[in-house]
């Protein structure tokens, strides 16, 4: 019966890899759009537009004399400093000092080092 539960995990695992085998070639081998040559002798539709679009950027002129009105200069720095905080252990993972077990152990209990209180009747 094991060796059924087995075969059965190898043949799950095998399909699994081909489906992300074929999954790899597909994403990595998709269409791709063909290069567009660096220099062409024809202009195309996009390339009209965009050079259209450059002309009109390359007309327009920035007025700098706002950088001298009043409004602009009442503006003032609100930056708020903030102090540094310790944020905590250098190694939050570390057992605490004083106490004796594995910290990192699932299930274990920390025991403080004088060991643990039993109560008095």
């Amino acid at each position: 019966m094991a060796k059924l539960s087995s075969n059965k995990n190898l043949i799950a695992g095998a399909i699994v890899v081909i489906i992300l085998l074929i999954f790899a070639y597909w994403y990595f081998s998709g269409s791709s759009a063909p290069e567009a040559p660096i220099l062409s002798g024809t202009a195309t539709v996009g390339s009209n537009d965009l050079l259209s679009t450059l002309n009109e950027l390359k007309s327009l002129s920035l007025d700098s004399s706002i950088f001298q009105r009043p409004a602009f200069k009442a503006l003032s720095n609100e930056t708020v400093i903030l102090p540094t905080v310790v944020s905590g252990r250098a190694n939050p993972f570390a057992p605490l000092p004083g106490f004796v077990g594995s910290a990192g152990a699932v299930g274990a209990l920390a025991v403080p080092a004088g060991g643990l209180a039993t109560p008095t009747h």
